[in-house]
């Protein structure tokens, strides 16, 4: 049974790290999008059909 536990420890913890680990990711995409948007405001509506 302490093992059981130990094991789903480990589970959570891998988990909360997972979680934090996209969230930056997120994060660092977030700011990508906000540097490369400014670049290139024509190709927005390129591909749209009105």
């Amino acid at each position: 049974m302490e093992d059981l536990k130990m094991l789903l420890e480990q589970i959570n913890q891998n988990l909360n790290t997972v979680i934090k680990n996209q969230v930056l990711i997120y994060g660092k995409l977030e700011r990508l999008e906000d540097l490369i948007t400014p670049l290139s405001p024509p190709a927005k509506n390129k591909g749209s059909v009105a």
